[in-house]
């Protein structure tokens, strides 16, 4: 076959084949092909609520679809691990009518691990959203018990999902943060073994157990953590960051925790300049997010919006980034658009008991005493053991509503779950007082009890608790829950045992 010299282009021109013209078009032709393939995604996430939306309308088979393009693309490195992961996080909505949408497609599609993981992630949601934020310690035994009830069914899902994806660190990603959850080192350590195995590029699994080595998780001290830290990130990031370079943004991990031990120990200024130097390292949305946080609490608000605005850009749709960003407008006196954040937030997690009170807290410094009402009541499902859920539903019922009969009963359970906390005790004894119950007496004074420990109550507050004290005793007949009488009449009732 002979070989022309030169490519012909009919009624114009012949170009050598060595001619720079044909090295540039050459490039441009081939992103031509790349930017026009149907394979390819323009670093686009794919849309949450259109994935609920095919969930609730029985779209199974359309979801498997999309789900498999999203992990094909990742196989052939046309788009980052996170735009997987981010595509099965929509399912980490609590909406109620979900779950048996999932179980309807678990028993139609299990034969390649899709629903398998998007169920496990449902659960894997749910399980933290009973948990709560604080410390294990702290937690109400049966918010323990509902976590331990959806981590459970998550395990089991996510576990059966890694058998029929073999090739994805995602289902890993999940079942290293339950591990972490209950300080299981060496199931961890094997977790994160088997998810690399899986997946040599993962971000997700590397960076979910960073996570299990700080040192509120880890329980090492803060030099020990971070060297635990330096020790992973040579040996499973350093050398992988030429195969995939978003592994390159986990090397300002260290940057980070030394910016959020700061932060805790309210060393808010410091922090800053740590967050700044792990973001110098590659954009991580969570870090971007925790940036603009520390902005916030600093009264340097505009910058917070920025920040919180490029955290959205990098990972959209994000409810715990939305919920920051109507903080931040409220602050800048934005009022409508924080009420809109805040509902934008709720679309992605319909049921977390943060978001729906953050939510109702906003409409009842508008005066919308019903909305917030309900949302307080929907913040039940999952809070009804959450110390600032039961007292902010107890408040707008003692303040909004003028119905002490009514909030009692949860301001009661808010100082149950937290009896130090002196403020509770005061809108606890103003409900009793309110429906001229004498236990307000015993309440009162727990009350000033804890403003001597605290050191911290208004002095108004303390004054006029004092006064409504002596006023239910001597003019109202509570004489008999007067700490002095009590202790009397029990004295009394010992005597006859000496």
């Amino acid at each position: 076959m002979t070989h022309h010299s030169h490519y012909r282009f009919p009624l114009l021109f012949a170009i050598p084949k060595n001619s720079p013209a044909i090295k540039v078009l050459s490039l441009w032709f081939g992103l031509l092909v790349f930017f026009f393939s149907p394979e390819v995604v323009h670093a686009e996430f794919l849309d949450r609520l259109e994935l609920i939306n095919h969930l609730r309308q029985g779209h199974y088979q359309k979801l498997e679809q999309i789900l498999a393009r999203q992990e094909r693309l990742y196989q052939a490195k046309k788009i980052p691990e996170e735009h997987v992961e981010a595509a099965y996080f929509a399912f980490a909505n609590s909406a109620a009518d979900l779950e048996g949408k999932l179980n309807e497609w678990v028993t139609r599609n299990d034969k390649n691990g899709t629903a398998l993981l998007a169920r496990g992630i449902y659960y894997w949601n749910i399980g933290w959203l009973a948990r709560g934020g604080d410390y294990i310690s702290k937690t109400h035994t049966q918010r323990v018990s509902t976590m331990k009830d959806f981590f459970t069914l998550s395990w089991q899902n996510l576990k059966s999902a890694t058998k029929y994806k073999s090739t994805s660190g995602v289902p890993y990603r999940f079942l290293i943060s339950i591990a972490m959850n209950f300080s299981d080192t060496e199931g961890m350590s094997h977790l994160l073994q088997q998810g690399l195995e899986a997946d040599r590029r993962s971000v997700a699994v590397r960076w979910g157990f960073l996570h299990t080595l700080t040192p509120w998780w880890s329980g090492l001290s803060q030099e020990a953590s971070l060297q635990a830290i330096h020790q992973f990130l040579a040996e499973h990031v350093t050398p992988f960051v030429k195969d995939n370079i978003e592994l390159k943004a986990l090397l300002g991990y260290p940057d980070y925790l030394r910016a959020e031990i700061l932060e805790r120990n309210n060393q808010e200024e410091e922090a800053l300049s740590y967050y700044h130097r792990a973001l110098q390292q590659g954009s991580l949305y969570w870090i971007t997010y925790q940036y603009a946080e520390v902005l916030s609490d600093l009264g340097r608000h505009e910058e917070a919006l920025e920040m919180i605005t490029q955290a959205l850009a990098q990972r959209p749709q994000v409810s715990d980034l939305l919920d920051e960003k109507a903080r931040i407008l409220a602050y800048l006196k934005h009022s409508e658009e924080a009420l809109q954040a805040q509902a934008d937030a709720l679309q992605y997690n319909e049921l977390d008991p943060d978001l729906l009170q953050n939510y109702a807290w906003r409409l009842r410094r508008q005066q919308r005493t019903d909305e917030a009402e309900a949302l307080l009541i929907r913040a039940l499902t999952y809070g009804s053991h959450d110390h600032s859920v039961v007292m902010e539903l107890g408040t707008l019922y003692l303040h909004d509503k003028h119905n002490p009969a009514q909030a009692m009963p949860y301001l009661k359970q808010a100082v149950e779950l937290r009896p130090q906390k002196s403020w509770n005790w005061l809108l606890y004894a103003s409900s009793l007082y309110g429906i001229h119950n004498c236990q307000a007496v015993d309440a009162f004074q727990h009350y000033k009890t804890t403003c001597l420990v605290s050191g911290s109550c208004d002095p108004e507050n303390v004054e006029w608790a004092q006064k409504t004290f002596q006023r239910m005793i001597w003019k109202e007949g509570c004489w008999r829950e007067h700490p002095t009488v009590k202790l009397l009449g029990r004295i009394v009732k010992w005597l006859p045992r000496l």
